[in-house]
């Protein structure tokens, strides 16, 4: 596979929407793996670990070309995005400016230095339906079946085009569910997690307000995940897509059970869920990640039970934190993945 490997201390890999769930865990891995490198968001936070800051927004090309011009890195781990299905139906406009042209002028900022490396995350959404009977391949249609799916296949089509006319070596990975530590409420299992870690201090009566829960997602840990990232910036092959699943779908009802029992309030809450899917949800979403596991040699090491209990651990944290402080912050920083 290609490798890229540039002095002792690795890359320069600049990190576009840093700031967000997968960010606060993907700073840690890469800095750990001797990388350099620089987080960027569209709004000053604080990084989990030392590392240099750009704040700009994807949607602001002047200031993203600024911005490549100075630091010049080898390689772009692009992060930024508009990433709630919920609220590409409320917001169209924001999803695509984002996700499509904040994509377009990043690429169009690297075009004359065609050594650096691109990562783009998709997502499992560009497929919109399953396949018949066995896990979504690289090579399956993309019927995406809202707007954000639509906005990832765009992406995706922009970086085949950079790569095609100007050399860019632009890999793509379509991660399917993640979860773990941090992970906003605007998400299943954040959602499950913040409301359970209410009821269990007393703050909420014992009721459970869930979606629809007969859908089927595969799941991995979002530590697993920002590996991934890191083996395919370091090793993936420039023009190949990469999905970065489990293999395994899981019913997401019994993720919510995981987190009742893990509370101790089996019996003892009562769940008011939705009686029928999102508009564009997908029944079953299940991805085969044979590719990069044989290609890049990753494997997800951690259980999806310890997942949940850690993503319910990080919210009995915070809610205690913000008790004692008087204020919301920790809920602020759960904010979605942020676009800049």
């Amino acid at each position: 596979p290609w490798c890229v490997k540039v002095g002792s201390r690795g890359m320069r890999i600049l990190v576009t929407g840093a700031g967000g769930f997968v960010g606060a865990h993907l700073l840690p891995a890469l800095s750990k793996a001797g990388h350099e490198v620089i987080a960027a968001s569209h709004r000053p936070w604080e990084p989990p670990v030392p590392v240099e800051i750009e704040v700009f927004d994807v949607r602001d090309g002047p200031r993203v070309r600024e911005v490549m011009d100075a630091r010049r890195p080898d390689a772009v781990i692009h992060l930024a995005a508009q990433a709630s299905v919920r609220r590409s139906w409320e917001a169209t406009d924001e999803t695509f400016a984002v996700n499509v042209t904040g994509t377009s002028h990043l690429l169009e900022s690297l075009a004359d230095r065609p050594e650096t490396r691109v990562l783009l995350v998709g997502s499992a959404q560009q497929y919109g339906l399953a396949a018949a009977g066995r896990p979504l391949v690289e090579t399956d249609p993309l019927q995406p079946r809202s707007p954000y799916g639509v906005s990832k296949v765009a992406q995706e089509l922009v970086g085949a085009l950079y790569r095609r006319h100007f050399g860019l070596p632009v890999i793509v990975a379509r991660p399917f569910n993640h979860t773990g530590p941090g992970q906003s409420t605007e998400y299943a299992i954040g959602a499950f997690s913040s409301q359970v870690a209410e009821i269990e201090r007393g703050d909420r009566e014992p009721r459970l307000r869930v979606g629809w829960l007969e859908s089927r997602r595969d799941y991995l840990d979002v530590r697993d995940v920002a590996n991934a990232y890191r083996l395919l910036v370091e090793a993936g092959e420039p023009g190949e897509v990469y999905n970065v699943a489990s293999g395994k779908a899981e019913r997401i009802g019994d993720l919510l059970d995981i987190l009742i029992d893990a509370a101790g309030l089996k019996d003892a809450v009562e769940i008011v869920a939705d009686s029928s899917p999102r508009p564009g949800d997908p029944e079953v979403l299940v991805g085969d990640s044979t590719k990069l596991r044989k290609g890049l040699g990753w494997e997800p090491e951690i259980p999806l039970a310890t997942s949940l209990v850690d993503t319910l651990d990080s919210y009995r944290a915070r809610t205690r934190e913000d008790l004692s402080e008087g204020t919301d912050h920790g809920h602020h920083r759960l904010r979605r993945q942020s676009p800049g």
